[in-house]
Order: structure tokens, then C-alpha cells, then sequence
């Protein structure tokens, strides 16, 4: 068996027995779980494994059901238009060469305007954000496969090629170290942040989950192959949570 067929068959086995778990365990684990979404993403894409794409899919409604945030609907994570026109104001008013509490009464002004004083207004940013970076988080990984996909298919005819052999390296290799050295070099062919605006425009990422996507780079290669994780919970189901 390739490391390839072993991690889709092991990442099926981990996401299906955390989407039978009861919702409150799954609330309360989904840190747990979140380390494996975008390898799942990932070698789904690879593998063209139907079982992993399902649990993926279960894991995506369940998300959805306990957290009120579709992890298919990218573009959607930055505040509303409405309180970032707010704040682009209040900016403004900061700006102004007038002392402090004269920009104080014009904010308070400006947010009468709105129908909101400060305290409601910041009560609104708070409710608003709440949870939006993690929802960004889970977003871009869900859909990591799909932005390698997408940018496989658009690389130059060179870079197609050495993105070609990595991946049929991936697809066939029986040895660890290997499946990790050419899965980071993958990843470094795709270049995600070179190619953002150019490639990735078509998903309209908004500027959060462009944020979570380019600026952890780093983290999120780390993240490629949790054969670590992996082999620490083989064989044992997901601890149940008190």
C-alpha cells in the first residue's frame, strides 16, 4: 500500500468516527479534528478517494449545524459593508486635526447618524468577529485541494511539469520521508502566495481568508501530513469529551 492510500484510508477513519460523534463532543473537540481537514483536502484531491470526499462532505453540514458557518462559502468571513464603512469614518474623524474630545463628539455624532452610540457599536464589532478568524481557518483548509487543483491546472507548461512528477511521486512512493519531501515541494510548486491575485481570483477570498491563507504559509505546510497525529490515535477511536 502507497503512504498515499494509507493516509486517505486513515483520514477517512478519523473524520468518519468524529462526524458520528454526538454534537456536543464534536463541539468540543473540533480543535482535534481541525489539524486534519487540510490533508484531508488534500490527498481527497490526490487520491480521488469517493469515502474521504463523503466524510468531508459530513464533516462540512456538521460544521455548518453547530457553528452557522458554510465552510463552501468563501468570501464571507470579513465584517459587513456596513460597520467597515463605519470604522473607514470613525478613521477619518481620527485623523482630523482637532483635539480629542471634539473627534469624540463627532463620532458620537456619527454613530447617532447610524442609529448606534458607542457602546452599541462596539457591542455590534464584537458579536460580528466572534469566531470569524476560526471560520476563515476552517474555510481555507476545507478548500485547500481546491485551490491546489485550481492552480495545477494554470501553472506554465515547466512548472506543470515538475508539479506533474511531484505528484505522481506522491501517488506511488512506499516511503515516509519521501511522500513528505515531495509533498512540500508541491506545495512550494503551487507558490499560493505568488499566485494569489492572478490564480485564485475566481473563489473570491475575502481579506481575512486571504490572510489565513498567504500570511501562514508556513503553519499550514505544517499541517500537509499529520502522520504523527495520525499514528498517535491508530487503532483508538477520538477520545470522548467529558
Amino acid at each position: 500500500m502507497t503512504i498515499l492510500q494509507n493516509r486517505t484510508s486513515q483520514l477517512t477513519t478519523i473524520l468518519q468516527a468524529w462526524n458520528e460523534l454526538e454534537e456536543d463532543s464534536q463541539k468540543k473537540s473540533i480543535n482535534f479534528i481541525s489539524e486534519f481537514i487540510l490533508s484531508a483536502s488534500l490527498f481527497q484531491k490526490f487520491s480521488g478517494d469517493e469515502n474521504l470526499e463523503t466524510q468531508l462532505t459530513s464533516f462540512q453540514e456538521n460544521y455548518n449545524k453547530l457553528f452557522g458557518s458554510d465552510l463552501t462559502k468563501l468570501g464571507t468571513s470579513d465584517l459587513s459593508q456596513k460597520n467597515v464603512g463605519i470604522l473607514n469614518n470613525i478613521k477619518e474623524i481620527d485623523l482630523q486635526e482637532i483635539d480629542l474630545q471634539k473627534k469624540q463628539e463627532n463620532i458620537s455624532s456619527h454613530l447617532a447618524e447610524k442609529g448606534l452610540n458607542i457602546q452599541e457599536f462596539r457591542e455590534s464589532l464584537l458579536a460580528e468577529s466572534l469566531d470569524k478568524y476560526s471560520h476563515a481557518h476552517f474555510k481555507v483548509m476545507q478548500n485547500y485541494g481546491n485551490f491546489i487543483e485550481h492552480l495545477e491546472a494554470n501553472l506554465d507548461s515547466e512548472k506543470k511539469k515538475e508539479f506533474d512528477n511531484l505528484k505522481a511521486t506522491l501517488s506511488t512512493t512506499e516511503d515516509k520521508k519521501e511522500f513528505f519531501k515531495n509533498l512540500v515541494l508541491l506545495n512550494n510548486c503551487a507558490d499560493i502566495p505568488t499566485n494569489f491575485v492572478e490564480k485564485l481570483s475566481k473563489f473570491r477570498i475575502d481579506g481575512l481568508e486571504e490572510h489565513t491563507l498567504i500570511n501562514q504559509g508556513t503553519l499550514y505546510r505544517s499541517y500537509l501530513d499529520r502522520g504523527d497525529s495520525i499514528n498517535k490515535i491508530l487503532g483508538l477511536t477520538i477520545p470522548q469529551m467529558p
